[in-house]
């Protein structure tokens, strides 16, 4: 009796804790990849935001083919990076190859050995170096900000008919020593049956700059440079794309104070108005709450026009609310009881799951019977793969899995309280033995 209460207890906890399976969620949609990686990442589905139960999204699972339990993260949105260049022309120096002494008679000496042998030596001048510039000297003191490419109109073209040219790029502060700062690289100029190919932009460390040499690695370049643009670049973050939603409008008696709802639980960052009149400027403020009952929070004031350029809404910190109120401060009396259009932004998190057991895998979601989950860090993943598709919605253990458990007393609970009780009745029993035989 004693082992078998032991072994109760022992298996409980896995009981406890055992594996969700796909149908404990409502819904699912299929994860399949185009290509094998180690991880793969994605944009949450819209539909997830649609059905989960949970704020912290606890309630969904990535399963693989044979329905085992795939480890996941829930990462932050990324954020895209824009490149911002500002150019500047340079002023260019070009630097003559210079030449040799122009052609003489030279000198001729005939030399006759004794046993008949001739020696004839002609000393005479070099030929002419071929003229035009051959190296080219940049100015870049007027610029103070640090510099990162070049960008070079060139024409040059090898006896070969290559139009191919090895550079190497020196700076200096002082035109007197010089240093290299590009050691090699290459100007391309081609054309094929797949198209032109060229490469005419030179990247730099980035660095500030007085002045820039360009050496050819070819002695035969001559006049080869006709511009120089000096570029300095920058990868500024940009706006994340935004997904927008409209929220459905409740009756409302004054005017002035409009409701919504939300029938999602994403993370609002922005809101925008559709508005039914032309020339028409709204000052507003909006507040949010989860549910009746709660206390609205003021989350944002300003400004709504017809005619401006609201692409990119008022911004929110991060919004799940259920409930939304506009309070129109100013130009209620011409709105009147027109329509009001309420649009809500968000961007999506990116689901990071391992390549773990059999694909095409599997994204269950929306549960109040699951229990939460605890996802992998977003470091864990390294390398992640973008090449997997969210197909279409399917249904899984369908809306009674939204749905609180009925019974009050869980299985589980049951039989936790039955072997603690059985654990109970056995040290009675062993307590009244121990008494018996020590009468």
């Amino acid at each position: 009796m004693m082992a078998l209460v032991l072994l109760l207890l022992l298996l409980l906890p896995s009981v406890a804790q055992a594996a969700p399976k796909p149908d404990d969620f409502a819904y699912g949609v299929t994860l399949a990849p185009s290509e094998a990686a180690e991880a793969y990442a994605l944009p949450l589905p819209e539909a997830v935001y649609r059905t989960v139960t949970r704020r912290d999204l606890r309630d969904l699972r990535v399963f693989d083919a044979r329905g085992a339990v795939v480890q996941h993260a829930l990462c932050a949105p990324e954020t895209p990076l824009e490149r911002h260049a500002t150019a500047w022309d340079a002023g260019i120096w070009g630097l003559p190859a210079g030449s040799a002494p122009a052609a003489a008679q030279g000198t001729r000496l005939d030399v006759h050995t004794a046993d008949g042998t001739r020696l004839q030596v002609q000393e005479g001048a070099a030929a002419d170096a071929p003229g035009g510039a051959f190296e080219y000297v940049l100015d870049a003191r007027a610029i103070d900000e640090p510099l990162s490419e070049l960008q070079l109109d060139w024409q040059w073209q090898s006896p070969e008919g290559r139009q191919q040219l090895a550079l190497r790029v020196e700076a200096s502060d002082d035109l007197d020593r010089w240093r290299s700062v590009v050691p090699h690289t290459t100007l391309l100029r081609a054309e094929g049956d797949a198209g032109r190919l060229e490469r005419s932009r030179l990247a730099l460390p980035k660095a500030r700059y007085a002045f820039l040499r360009l050496v050819p690695l070819d002695e035969r370049a001559r006049d080869w440079l006709q511009g120089a643009q000096l570029l300095a670049v920058e990868d500024k973050p940009a706006s994340a794309p935004v997904t927008w939603f409209t929220a459905e409008a409740l009756p409302f008696g004054e005017p002035h104070i409009r409701s919504f709802r939300s029938d999602r639980l994403a993370p609002v960052q922005r809101l925008r108005f559709e508005l039914p009149a032309p020339n028409l400027l709204l000052q507003m403020r909006a507040a949010s709450r989860e549910a009746d009952g709660d206390d609205w929070r003021q989350r944002v004031a300003g400004a709504a026009a017809t005619a401006g350029n609201d692409d990119a809404g008022l911004a929110v910190p991060g919004v799940q609310d259920r409930q939304w109120r506009i309070e129109i401060t100013q130009g209620a009396e011409v709105l009147g009881d027109a329509p009001l259009q309420l649009q809500l932004g968000y961007t999506p998190a990116r689901l990071h799951f391992l390549a773990q057991g059999e694909g095409p895998w599997l994204l269950a979601y929306g549960s109040a019977q699951a229990p939460a989950t605890a996802s992998l860090p977003c470091t864990a993943f390294e390398r992640v793969s973008e090449n997997v598709v969210a197909g279409e919605r399917r249904t899984l253990g369908g809306d009674v899995r939204l749905l609180p458990p009925r019974d009050p007393l869980p299985w589980r609970l049951i039989v936790l309280w039955a072997v603690l009780g059985a654990g109970s009745l056995l040290i009675v029993a062993m307590a009244l033995s121990l008494l018996r035989r020590t009468q």
